[in-house]
């Protein structure tokens, strides 16, 4: 079995990323992120992981606001198999002003699910 993934990195400028397309037929699970810079917001700095139908479905709420290594999302409800191929992107939302300072990895596993 092969691990595979989807990432990208999210900064000012860049909020709303596509990791890329999950497959049909696979397997998400345990969604992660590392921010090597805080976001600077005068609010809260969370970020989402979903796709066009559910913009949360894979992780939900990350609070991005200081330098994290590793940490899981909470799951979202699309964290499991899906039998439908769906395009995944990431969101960050400022509670605040516009963040000038802001740099974060996101990850989302997945393995492909043999079908006989």
């Amino acid at each position: 079995m092969d691990y595979l993934y989807l990432q990208a990195w999210l900064r000012p400028g860049s909020t709303n990323p596509t990791l890329g397309n999950l497959p049909a037929g696979s397997r998400a699970f345990n969604p992660w992120y590392t921010t090597s810079t805080g976001w600077n917001s005068d609010g809260t700095d969370l970020i989402k992981l979903g796709h066009e139908d559910d913009d949360d479905a894979y992780g939900q709420n990350a609070d991005v606001s200081s330098a994290t290594v590793g940490a899981d999302f909470t799951p979202g409800v699309g964290v499991g198999y899906t039998s439908v191929a769906r395009r995944v992107s990431a969101t960050y939302a400022a509670g605040g002003s516009t963040p000038t300072l802001g740099f974060t990895l996101v990850v989302l596993p997945y393995i492909r699910v043999a079908t006989n």
